[in-house]
């Protein structure tokens, strides 16, 4: 059996991943006051029980994607049942760092790119964010 890897170790690569944005928005339940009145007493209120400081977490929608230069530092074949090739780099922790799988690696940035855009991610600059 011959175990083949597409990148060795010292390859410069260009890993992508993909992620949701987050951004800060003004809560709907205080309208970004932070206190909210009391059911049944006018000249009562509280704290907002739903957000921090007027502001509340949300997620945009769709997928944001990032790349990363890498060097390659660690090659792992697993053969068998389900075989796959994993990568381990130098600036992102070998031995106990993130572990790449094959498909989010690339020889050059655009084919990074390309290849995010295509599982339909968008680029920060691209996102709408109200």
């Amino acid at each position: 059996m011959q175990l083949i890897s597409l990148y060795d170790v010292g390859d410069v690569v260009y890993g992508i991943y993909l992620h949701k944005k987050r951004y800060w928005k003004l809560c709907d339940t205080c309208e970004g006051t932070c206190k909210v009145k009391v059911a049944g007493h006018e000249d009562v209120t509280t704290y907002c029980p739903s957000c921090r400081d007027g502001k509340i977490w949300q997620n945009t929608e769709g997928k944001y994607f990032d790349t990363q230069r890498l060097t390659i530092g660690q090659v792992r074949i697993q053969a068998g049942y389900e075989p796959e090739v994993t990568y381990m780099c130098e600036e992102t922790g070998v031995g106990s760092g993130s572990v790449w799988k094959e498909d989010k690696l690339f020889l050059t940035m655009i084919e990074a790119e390309l290849a995010a855009r295509s599982q339909g991610a968008v680029v920060e600059s691209e996102l709408q964010i109200p």
